[in-house]
């Protein structure tokens, strides 16, 4: 969530206040009063403005705080004041979608879009969004117009990764690895991308290339129960059963309701002891 944080966009500059009101009185009084009403116009819009930004900067705030319905809420009170304002509908949308209100999510995103069509971020959690809808297709197309409409890397590194997902998911292996890597590329401290890809290596039983990737998961993400034990497994189909029961150990520690690692490590335990109990068993 951390990730999706921080690509959350802040719009529309901060307006420096100048009294235009002031300003359009004394058109007014001086007869030019069409001069007046324009001024006055654009006094209006720039409140609006104003507002709206102190509305969206509140959605984010309660965002941040997990408070959804409450973001919700003041990023509608931003469209409001500021009805084409693009960023307050993304927002919303991103807002609706963790609460699981997938449909409002991408009818708040495809109107972002229809304002704003090359805004990376609407496709990205519009992409976001079909995904956890299921609908990987579309999801992957959305992605694929973020990474063409953005520069910013750590967006390119999050589609890029969550387009590798999506792949994944309907049985493009190869294309899904191809995105972790270019994931990687533009963001090497991306841990989750770092996961993916061991576990496309675990799957293709590339285990060195998956134990290297789940080692620099761990190093970057110490508290990664899933990291740890799927090393442990690795380690155990390599033949390091002390390295393996370390992991279990360490997953444990991190997650003492680990019920598959209990497993894994009762299994480790007790393998080595079956030629003892032969013997004993036989005489």
């Amino acid at each position: 969530m951390k990730k999706i944080i921080s690509v959350l966009c802040l719009c529309l500059p901060l307006l420096a206040y100048a009294d235009c009101n002031d300003d359009a009185n004394k058109l007014r009084e001086s007869g030019r009063v069409d001069e007046a009403i324009a001024v006055l116009d654009n006094c209006l819009q720039q409140e609006k403005n104003r507002l709206a930004r102190t509305y969206l900067l509140l959605g984010i705030s309660h965002y941040q705080k997990g408070e959804q319905q409450q973001a919700i809420a003041s990023y509608t009170k931003a469209i409001e004041a500021s009805p084409d304002y693009a960023v307050a509908y993304t927002n919303r949308g991103l807002s609706h979608a963790v609460a699981g209100n997938l449909d409002k999510a991408v009818s708040d995103l495809d109107h972002a879009l229809q304002l704003a069509p090359d805004y990376a971020k609407a496709w990205y959690f519009r992409a976001f969004t079909l995904h956890l809808k299921g609908d990987y297709q579309q999801a992957i197309e959305d992605y694929t117009h973020a990474l063409d409409t953005t520069d910013d890397d750590v967006v390119k590194a999050l589609a890029y990764h969550r387009r590798g997902l999506a792949r994944a998911n309907i049985g493009k292996k190869e294309q899904a690895l191809s995105d972790y890597d270019n994931a990687l590329e533009r963001d090497p401290s991306f841990a989750p991308a770092y996961f993916s890809r061991a576990l496309y290596y675990q799957h293709a039983e590339e285990y060195d290339a998956a134990i290297a990737d789940y080692s620099r998961v761990i190093e970057l993400d110490p508290d990664n129960e899933k990291a740890v034990y799927n090393r442990g497994l690795l380690y155990k189909e390599a033949g390091k059963d002390y390295l393996a029961i370390q992991d279990y150990h360490k997953a444990l520690a991190l997650k003492p309701s680990y019920t598959r690692a209990h497993a894994s490590l009762a299994i480790a335990r007790f393998i080595p002891l079956l030629p003892i109990l032969l013997v004993a068993m036989l005489g």
